[in-house]
């Protein structure tokens, strides 16, 4: 198995969601896009949402080229490498370094894999990238996601400010299992998105609710009137422009993700940088 040559052993950050349908897929795809932006590091987006996963469609790709499902001989095998697994990732033109594997389509079989095919697969993934963000949705009766979560680095989870998703599936679904698990609630950090303005939402800010969860609140997202329309038409890719509102509301999430890997953020080219300084001149004479 090849080795990553610049870290060796890449981190692996998990995303989950108390709820379908709350987000999470545009969050971690979006923490990745960022990643690798800020950090010029070799950065993986593995959807191992096993029942429902529709990046391929937000990225415009009806027919992905590959998918987790080409790997399924290797990973029963255990013989999956590096090479081989980064050949079946797709590489956005718009993010360099950016690395996504594309989830099932065989929604059907989502409990057929087993817990040594995905250890293989994080093994793998974590020795050639750096960082490894890895999507699971709320889905936690199939091994992708109890293999992820144990296997984790840092563990975000995803809810919305209603509160039958932060409240009631948070207490009757996610508790239980991690404790079950043996993982400390204290491990998660939430993502609130889908914010409404408090008068719509019944005056629940992202603080109450990161209270109410027992979770440490590290990002507040409003819901994008725009997002349904962008994904439907496979532009999910403009809501990280550096100018759209969705992933400036985002990056405090990426930054303390950023602070708990250890990582900073790379130097501009100094062309940029002379630019840059031009620019700023022009504008203030």
């Amino acid at each position: 198995m090849e080795t990553n040559h610049e870290t060796g052993f890449g981190k692996l950050l998990v995303f989950a969601g108390s709820t379908p349908n709350v987000g999470t897929t545009l969050i971690a795809f979006g923490t990745a896009v960022l990643l690798a932006k800020a950090t010029g590091k070799q950065v993986g987006y593995i959807c191992l949402n096993l029942k429902s996963s529709k990046l391929h469609r937000y990225l415009g790709a009806d027919e992905p080229f590959a998918t987790l499902d080409q790997l399924r001989a290797a990973l029963k095998s255990q013989s999956l490498g590096s090479r081989q697994l980064l050949q079946y990732c797709t590489r956005p033109k718009e993010t360099n370094g950016l690395h996504v594997l594309f989830g099932s389509m065989l929604r059907e079989q989502a409990e057929f894999y087993r817990p040594e095919d995905i250890e293989h697969l994080l093994e793998v993934a974590r020795c050639c990238l750096d960082l490894c963000v890895v999507d699971v949705s709320a889905y936690w009766d199939n091994a992708a996601t109890v293999c992820s979560m144990r296997a984790a680095d840092a563990r975000m989870l995803v809810t919305s400010g209603e509160i039958t998703h932060f409240q009631e599936d948070i207490d009757r679904g996610l508790k239980p299992i991690v404790s079950m698990l043996g993982l400390p609630l204290g491990s998660f950090e939430l993502i609130v998105n889908q914010l409404e303005p408090p008068a719509y939402a019944g005056g629940f800010k992202p603080g109450d609710i990161g209270k109410e969860c027992g979770m440490r609140v590290v990002a507040g997202i409003s819901r994008c009137p725009e997002a349904v329309r962008l994904l439907n038409h496979g532009s999910a890719m403009a809501l990280y422009d550096a100018r759209h509102p969705f992933r400036a509301q985002l990056q405090p999430a990426v930054d303390r993700l950023m602070e708990r890997c250890g990582l900073t953020k790379r130097e501009a080219p100094r062309a940029q940088l002379w630019l840059r300084r031009l620019i700023g001149a022009g504008a203030s004479s």
